[in-house]
């Protein structure tokens, strides 16, 4: 398999660890990505895994290892900004659409491309859009929970428990929960 990897202007490095092209929101992604920092002087290294689930951009693992003789500070821990460097790293390493002409996907290179590749993916890492099948997941979810219906919903999409009745609220105008 082809290893795609992308430097990073702050000196980190995107690679593309599954090459599954995905839809993210309105767009489509690669299904995931890792960001690697090997740190510095004052800060510790570190890496990042972003997945794309249920449409949404979302970190899946972090690692942070201190150099020898400078731990891992608080400080560290707030200078990494997971939704500013999940954003940029999907940007790098490619938001795609659907090819008007038909079948497969389109890529435009360039930096104004990279700006609202990056506002494409943000726009996917804060909004979910209730779509049908969100609605048919969050009906299963519901049916083959007994109790804690709204924790089990909650869990699974990452959200509030008031978002989380929202979706089981729109579920059942939908006809899909009784």
């Amino acid at each position: 398999m082809l290893r795609v990897l992308v430097e990073m202007p702050d000196g980190g490095v995107v690679e593309v660890t599954d090459h599954k092209i995905v839809q993210m929101g309105d767009v489509f992604a690669c299904r995931e990505i890792a960001y690697t920092h090997e740190g510095g002087p004052n800060r510790p290294s570190c890496r990042l895994v972003f997945e794309v689930r249920n449409r949404v951009p979302v970190c899946t693992s972090a690692t942070i290892e201190a150099k020898p003789g400078i731990p891992v500070r608080a400080k560290d821990l707030r200078a990494i900004k997971l939704d500013n460097i999940r954003d940029d790293a999907f940007a790098a390493a490619g938001v795609f659409r659907a090819n008007p002409a038909g079948g497969g996907y389109l890529r435009i290179w360039g930096p104004a491309s990279f700006l609202s590749d990056r506002k494409e993916v943000e726009r996917a890492g804060t909004h979910r859009r209730v779509t049908p099948e969100l609605l048919k997941q969050v009906a299963s979810i519901h049916k083959a929970t007994p109790t804690a219906r709204v924790d089990a919903i909650a869990a699974a999409f990452k959200v509030s428990d008031r978002q989380a009745k929202r979706y089981i609220k729109a579920a059942r105008e939908e006809g899909l929960i009784e």
